[in-house]
């Protein structure tokens, strides 16, 4: 793939935002305009738009990205591996990125939401998960509604109450335990989120 070109934006852009909220990352994406951004110490979803062209991503921290618009077949390059096609992607697609990997593509101007969160986050919602925390694979094209429910309602829809905060932090439990069972199994619910919410034991039944 070619260098990214010099109108490039990073995080390092985003004044006024917890500048850790991208940990050890490294974000270069083409005229990024952000509509909203909300971070917490553990979990940051944000809606933007970006410009045509190639966007490079590594970093320490879990990402997914949630396409909110059509988009055609798009370049993908993980670590040093191949570039390949991607099949067309409706909106609503997912893809999901784990820490310590270069993934680089080529993209149409586009709509989408990205969410990051720690990898400690694991660690203190679900012990029992263990090792296996360390070992998730990226997944270029992935369809789950819930957890693009999930992802589009902590990026637009979360406000900054104080009973938005808690609704927030339930909302990043369940998606980060969502994605988890994709490569775990089935994993409990921490008690904490069932009384914050006990309908999530209907959501999440399987």
């Amino acid at each position: 793939m070619p260098a990214s070109s010099e109108g490039d934006s990073s995080h390092e852009l985003l004044s006024g935002v917890n500048p850790g909220w991208l940990g050890n990352s490294v974000w270069q994406v083409p005229d990024l305009e952000i509509s909203r951004i909300k971070s917490s110490p553990s979990i940051t979803a944000m809606s933007y738009r970006r410009g045509g062209g190639e966007s490079i991503w590594r970093g320490d921290h879990h990402r997914m990205t949630v396409f909110l618009d059509q988009l055609p077949p798009v370049l993908v390059q993980v670590e040093q591996g191949p570039s390949r096609d991607l099949p067309p992607a409706p909106p609503g697609t997912l893809s999901f990125c784990p820490p310590d990997v270069t993934l680089r593509s080529v993209t149409p101007t586009a709509r989408f939401i990205l969410v990051v969160w720690d990898t400690d986050l694991y660690s203190a919602l679900l012990p029992e998960l263990g090792a296996n925390g360390t070992q998730f694979e990226h997944l270029l094209q992935l369809h789950d509604s819930l957890l693009g429910q999930i992802a589009t309602t902590l990026a637009q829809e979360i406000e900054g109450g104080f009973a938005d905060r808690i609704l927030a932090e339930s909302l990043g439990t369940a998606l980060c335990i969502r994605l988890a069972r994709r490569f775990v199994g089935h994993l409990p619910l921490p008690t904490r989120l069932i009384r914050a919410c006990p309908l999530w034991l209907d959501v999440f039944a399987d």
